[in-house]
């Protein structure tokens, strides 16, 4: 009885290793973003996908996030990033951003469009560099502008950032490693009084005085913007965004998007990027590159006939091993809670069965975790 649970407690213990040893290589480098590598260029075209919704998932340590790497319903957004007077400018959808670098840290200082523009006092904080799992950064801003020349514009806000998950991202069949995703959370309030009866109106960027114009404002809008790094690459191979509206009664959803920047369309688009580049041959000549497309074709298990039991506490399948090796089957939940493992000394080439029972009836789908020899692979399991 005593051998068996020991042996239970290796195995989850090996699991627990092989999927850290997955998503933690390098973990200074690869799971920090820096100015030198991750900032805006000038002279950036960024060209992405705007895709249906997708869900942040989980957050902490070695989580698994998904997309089903479908684009049948996506549009191309393109942004391009120039500077002025010293500002860093971003055009995207006939929308200016204005970013600038204080010290270690990058702010918004306003947008304007056609009928808008709006300038903050002392910057929204967006981020810092570095900025590595755990950190933060977050402050009270206010701003004020006008909309279609005849509507004075006031708003008082505050943003909070923080990196609050690493792991991998599975794409369809890829899997993209060494990811480190932030959250920023945004809320304001504002007043449109006409221009000319605008002249009442005082900002001070002090944060008690943004406070008390928030609490006595009942209406308002919120941003959740869920950002995904991957180490080797300048830009968010995926971004999650929604916008709520705040009124007395709580929050009311009304608008949300994906915007997809995986890391084939970063090497083929944008312009030469040494830092990164540096950063993936790193990577690679330590074992720890960062997709498994280049493993895919020569992964040494080849899954079939996966089914999921009718009580949904399951999963049986059939694999061939193409080399003789030690081979290990970790099952996790959406959340990225480990319900089964199974492993197996070595095992010579061959055809085999395998039936994994599961801790809980899980709901949606679950992603089986092959790793052999030190190679892994992903593949979700619709239950």
């Amino acid at each position: 009885m005593i051998s068996k649970q020991k042996e239970k407690q290796q195995l989850r213990f090996a699991c627990g290793a092989l999927l850290c040893s997955l998503v933690c290589v390098h973990h200074a480098s690869a799971q920090t973003i820096t100015k030198p590598l991750n900032s805006y260029r000038v002279g950036d075209e960024i060209t992405r996908l705007r895709v249906p919704y997708v869900e942040p998932g989980s957050k902490g340590e070695n989580c698994i996030w998904e997309y089903d790497g479908s684009v049948s319903n996506a549009k191309e957004c393109k942004l391009t990033v120039s500077t002025e007077n010293g500002a860093i400018i971003c055009l995207e959808n006939h929308n200016l951003y204005h970013y600038s670098i204080k010290g270690d840290s990058l702010v918004s200082n306003g947008f304007e469009n056609r009928t808008t523009r709006l300038d903050y006092l002392s910057g929204q904080p967006v981020l810092k560099y570095p900025f590595a799992y755990g950190d933060s950064i977050g402050g009270y801003y206010c701003g004020k502008g006008v909309y279609s020349d005849r509507l004075a514009l006031f708003v008082w806000g505050k943003s909070y950032t923080v990196a609050d998950g690493k792991g991998v991202l599975v794409n369809g069949n890829d899997t993209l490693r060494n990811i480190v995703r932030t959250h920023q959370h945004i809320e304001f309030r504002r007043k449109t009084p006409v221009v000319s009866q605008s002249g009442g109106i005082n900002l001070y960027d002090s944060e008690d005085s943004i406070k008390a114009a928030m609490d006595s404002i009942s209406a308002g809008m919120s941003e959740d913007r869920y950002r995904w790094y991957m180490a080797g690459y300048r830009y968010p191979v995926m971004e999650s965004v929604s916008y709520s509206r705040i009124t007395a009664d709580g929050t009311e959803p009304y608008s949300s998007m994906t915007y997809m920047f995986l890391p084939d369309e970063q090497k083929a688009t944008l312009q030469p990027d040494r830092e990164n580049e540096h950063v993936r041959e790193a990577l690679a000549s330590n074992g720890g590159g960062n997709t498994g497309e280049n493993q895919a074709d020569n992964f040494p298990v080849d899954l079939s006939d996966i089914e999921a039991g009718a009580d949904g506490k399951s999963i049986s399948f059939s694999y061939n091993l193409s080399e003789s090796g030690s081979v290990s089957f970790c099952v996790y939940d959406s959340n990225s809670r480990l319900i089964s493992s199974v492993s197996h000394g070595s095992q010579p080439e061959g055809t085999y069965t395998e039936h994994l029972t599961l801790k809980c009836a899980p709901n949606g789908s679950v992603m089986l975790h092959t790793i052999v020899n030190g190679q892994s692979k992903i593949v979700k399991v619709k239950m």
